[in-house]
């Protein structure tokens, strides 16, 4: 991705910029575990709230940090940094949704070299306004142009064929089984988690 800047002196009140992002299930597990808010709410299939569907709701940080995206990559780009941000959350995004994340200048202040940005993200489907807020950044200095360093990759562990048959099997009836002499940590948890799902009923032996 070649990435140029906009240094202070470039910006003008009115330059916008703006970035797609389609929300998949597996940004909702990798924010999951890079931030630790494991609410379920935020779980693509897990029902988070009791009425018996799963509510796949992106994290509305999630949603800011591609406002942080387009200030990073965009405008005014490499080299800037946050002051201040303000969120207010209008509606919500789900799994599947994609989003388009802009930022508007509206303001620049010559005595500290920062910059103050409407910020908002959107729904496509239907231009629904989820997010909107403003943004007050340290612009860079310096001009900066080059290609951005591929990052290491993450590798979202799921098994979406064992899911299925998973989910096929749990209208029928656990099947009894003997388990023999489940000693070991993973043995005695794997028939837990067997019966968990229904799969087994499980008769420890041994």
């Amino acid at each position: 991705m070649k990435i140029e800047n906009r240094t202070f002196d470039e910006l003008q009140v009115g330059d916008s910029q703006s970035l797609r992002r389609l929300c998949t299930q597996d940004d909702l597990l990798v924010f999951a575990n890079v931030s630790g808010n494991h609410n379920p709410m935020h779980i693509y299939d897990v029902d988070g709230d009791g009425d018996g569907q799963p509510e796949a709701y992106v994290p509305g940080m999630f949603l800011g940090s591609l406002i942080s995206a387009v200030l990073g990559n965009l405008l005014p780009g490499a080299g800037t940094l946050y002051r201040a941000q303000s969120l207010v959350f209008h509606n919500h995004a789900h799994a599947g949704d994609e989003v388009e994340s802009r930022v508007t200048v509206t303001d620049r202040n010559a005595r500290d070299l920062t910059v103050t940005l409407a910020t908002e993200v959107r729904r496509l489907r239907d231009d629904a306004l989820i997010v909107s807020g403003v943004a007050v950044v340290e612009a860079p200095r310096r001009k900066l142009n080059y290609s951005s360093h591929d990052l290491p990759g993450l590798i979202v562990q799921r098994h979406r064929h064992f899911e299925k048959l998973l989910k096929r099997a749990e209208p029928l009836a656990a099947l009894v089984t003997a388990v023999v002499c489940p000693e070991e940590p993973n043995a005695l948890g794997g028939a837990l988690l067997a019966r968990a799902h229904t799969l087994i009923a499980p008769i420890l032996i041994g």
